[in-house]
């Protein structure tokens, strides 16, 4: 019989039965006795004892943490097969529940953050996606938040029922999700369920590409496309926290509301770019240049962002979301990751950065922050210097992990690090600062929406960028 940590009202999910069927039923537990022992024992009276005492524990447990009953069924969004859009690819389905393996946890989605462009090139089979191309069914969203319901034996990570966590790598947008514990980080008070899903990406993004990567000192000059987004608005505060000089840049129908909420965060100047020429703008308040660029936008604004770099300016690629699908005509089912139109786009939606999947965050595993071309590309030597009129595409510097310099300035297309205890300290670090009211945490659910069959009516709102900070959903 599979072993789990569980409060008890597991029947329901038909955990209760032991094989014996001439024993009582006894509560899983990871400490509890075993029910297999002769009756005629005594240490089979203190083992049912051990039982009783195992199961008033758990029940008091979770009436004081007001755990959610534990159904039969659950439901989870999934892609049926790859097609040409999120919306299209999508369908609802309502499975058994299962306990947790060994070294996993069970958790309660109650938040999920939405990522627009990543689903979108989980849902086409496109770039490190490309293998969903020869699969059915397969889960989507990677940034949740909830409670953990139940343990698996030997889970670790010192997690406990009823802990609020957010977590990243599963199958989010679902009612329940099973986990790693190396992918799940405990909430503390302080940071809510919707603030944990969206600094478990977006949050660690902004810091390990400004402060592992670009080393953002006190001084320089750091200007943030699509500010207001679901990590720029981040970005913004923590190149702010560096000492920078940071200039917010927004656009969209909604740029005034975005411009407000940029300033507010700590910008210290801030470009409506539907109303502004940037360059210009950027040429007029440092004629010496920017020093780090944080660019989700990609397209035409990137190049002008280019001309606009300091002698020793870094510009990270963390997205390019002017130039994403749903901006385009092009067939998706004539990509392979590269070629098709790469040009500038609507340029008007305000990105929730890149998609870098599944964040492994265990000291023993590898990183898979970054794609597998990107790993390739990281485990590369030197940038390769190239004109700015050779420049790759934001398309193949994100996907590619591509580090390119241009002299002295440097296009960084894998702005995770190699060291995999950075992006550890990077996602301590944004949580800390959220719990201690240093990171504001903005989230967006104007979309109206809740539960599994709501995701596709959020991520078409994300993709109009409408939005102020991260996209969330309850589920």
């Amino acid at each position: 019989m599979r072993r789990f940590t569980l409060f008890p009202n597991a029947s329901s999910v038909g955990l209760t039965n032991h094989p014996q069927s001439n024993l009582k039923p006894c509560w899983p537990s990871a400490r509890c006795c075993n029910p297999c022992a002769a009756k005629s024992s005594r240490n089979y009276t203190a083992q049912v004892a051990a039982c009783a005492a195992a199961g008033r524990r758990q029940t008091a447990e979770r009436t004081a943490v007001r755990l959610p009953d534990l159904p039969a069924t659950y439901k989870r969004l999934v892609a049926h097969r790859c097609g040409p859009s999120f919306r299209q690819v999508t369908v609802v389905q309502e499975l058994p529940l299962q306990p947790p393996g060994p070294g996993e946890v069970l958790i309660r989605i109650t938040h999920a953050g939405i990522n627009g462009g990543c689903e979108t090139f989980r849902a086409r089979g496109e770039h490190a996606f490309a293998p969903n191309r020869a699969m059915q069914d397969f889960p989507l969203g990677a940034e949740g938040s909830g409670l953990v319901v139940a343990l698996g034996p030997d889970a670790g990570g010192g997690l406990q029922l009823g802990q609020r966590v957010a977590v990243n790598g599963a199958a989010a947008f679902s009612e329940f999700v099973v986990a790693r514990p190396s992918l799940v980080t405990p909430l503390v008070e302080g940071v809510g369920c919707a603030e944990g899903a969206a600094l478990v990406l977006s949050g660690v993004t902004a810091c390990a590409a400004l402060e592992a990567t670009a080393r953002v000192r006190p001084g320089e000059v750091v200007a943030v496309t699509a500010a207001a987004g679901g990590t720029g608005h981040l970005a913004v505060q923590l190149a702010a926290a560096a000492g920078a000089t940071v200039v917010g840049i927004v656009g969209g129908g909604t740029a005034n509301k975005k411009a407000e909420a940029v300033a507010a965060l700590g910008a210290h100047h801030v470009i409506d770019r539907t109303s502004q020429d940037v360059a210009s703008e950027l040429a007029r308040l440092f004629p010496g240049g920017v020093d780090v660029v944080y660019d989700g936008v990609g397209g035409a604004l990137r190049d002008q962002l280019l001309g606009c770099l300091g002698p020793t300016g870094r510009l990270l690629q963390v997205g390019y979301i002017s130039e994403y699908p749903h901006t385009q005509a092009y067939r998706w089912d004539q990509r392979d990751g590269g070629d098709g139109d790469d040009g500038g786009g609507d340029g008007g939606r305000e990105g929730g950065g890149g998609c870098p999947g599944n964040v492994a965050l265990d000291e023993a595993e590898v990183p898979a922050a970054s794609t597998a071309a990107a790993a390739a590309a990281a485990a590369s030597t030197a940038p390769t210097a190239a004109p700015t009129s050779a420049l790759p595409p934001s398309e193949q510097l994100f996907w590619g992990g591509v580090d390119v310099s241009l002299g002295q300035r440097r296009v960084i297309g894998q702005i995770w690090p190699k060291d995999l205890k950075a992006i550890l300290r990077c996602r301590r670090r944004v949580f800390d600062l959220a719990a201690r009211g240093q990171l504001r945490v903005l989230t967006d659910q104007g979309h109206g929406r809740k539960g599994v069959e709501g995701v596709a009516d959020a991520v078409d709102y994300m993709l109009r960028g409408e939005h102020v900070g991260k996209v969330i959903i309850e589920i």
